[in-house]
């Protein structure tokens, strides 16, 4: 994430065992279990998680994007994942898609997220730029460009450890 300082490095890790986010120095904070559900969804709207699902996913064919028959609209349902892609019927590629949710001031909408400059990644064809609008309008706090990415990176299998008990507890805000 860069800041004004520089770059943070964060993870979420969502396992059965439960979730917690891990910074800098190895720092983990622990969500309360009220906001899980959004938690869990939010990590699963990511294009490959997305696209691992589908197996286990409720998929409806929805027909052509009005005025681009070559992308073609699909609803993936899957335990509080609900997501409409637009995959271009040429390449196979996710072009773009969208979902309800609340943006960064609460409000509730429809999120559009439009995948482009896609790179080969160790064999896995990566999106690095995602541009995302809420009900039409630019939102540049959900949208990202990656600098770089690896899928060969190798991983402490501690991280997939439930915290301490002396972890810091994340407090829901009042």
């Amino acid at each position: 994430i860069p800041i004004a300082s520089g770059t943070i490095s964060v993870a979420t890790v969502l396992t059965p065992a439960g979730a917690w986010g891990i910074g800098n120095g190895g720092r983990t904070t622990t969500p309360p279990p009220a906001p899980m559900p959004s938690i869990e969804a939010t990590l699963w709207r990511s294009l490959i998680p997305v696209l691992r699902v589908r197996a286990d996913a409720k998929v409806a064919a929805l027909g052509p994007v009005p005025g681009a028959q070559s992308l073609q609209r699909v609803r993936l349902v899957r335990k509080g994942l609900d997501v409409t892609l637009a995959i271009d019927s040429d390449s196979g590629r996710v072009h773009s898609w969208s979902y309800a949710d609340r943006n960064v001031d609460g409000e509730v909408g429809e999120i559009s997220v439009a995948f482009e400059d896609f790179r080969q990644v160790d064999g896995v064809l990566v999106p690095f730029v995602e541009n995302a609008t809420f009900n039409g309008t630019p939102a540049p706090g959900l949208s990202r460009r990656l600098d770089s990415a690896s899928g060969t990176v190798t991983l402490d299998p501690s991280l997939f450890s439930p915290p301490a008990s002396g972890s810091e507890k994340l407090q829901p805000c009042s």
